[in-house]
């Protein structure tokens, strides 16, 4: 198999595709692929692996942004003395859309597209959470 067929693998892969679904759609021959995936077990297992890390960690990333998180911005200044480093820990916000999703796939009885028909709602009060964000950065 060429590198290009390898990465395309990986990339359907990590879209979800099974790897025997993958072998048809490429139409790589089962001998070929079963030689490969013999000298190359490692492979095998990451091709393997990749679909589920891949949903963990947008899984991962969409919860902490619906949540909210702390970050640490860190910067440099010159003093006469020397360079002096500055860290400051800033709050992002919540964020509704994010939360929205995450409950619409996790609770979809709940959440789904029947409770999804007053996203209206929702911008109302993305814009008022909006603007009290404006104000409480003013102050």
């Amino acid at each position: 198999m060429t590198d290009s067929q390898i990465k395309l693998i990986g990339y359907l892969a990590r879209d979800g595709m099974e790897l025997e679904q993958i072998r048809r759609e490429l139409g790589i021959k089962r001998k070929e692929w079963n030689e490969y995936f013999n000298l190359h077990p490692e492979e095998k297992t990451r091709l393997k692996t990749l679909r589920i890390s891949t949903d963990y960690a947008v899984e991962d990333a969409l919860l902490r942004r619906a949540l909210g998180y702390e970050v640490n911005e860190y910067r440099q200044t010159e003093k006469p003395g020397g360079i002096e480093e500055v860290t400051t820990k800033k709050d992002v916000a919540p964020d509704v859309r994010a939360a929205i999703l995450w409950l619409e796939a996790r609770q979809a009885k709940r959440w789904g597209k029947k409770a999804s028909e007053s996203y209206s709602k929702v911008d109302e009060i993305l814009e008022i959470l909006d603007k009290e964000a404006g104000k409480n950065e003013n102050e």
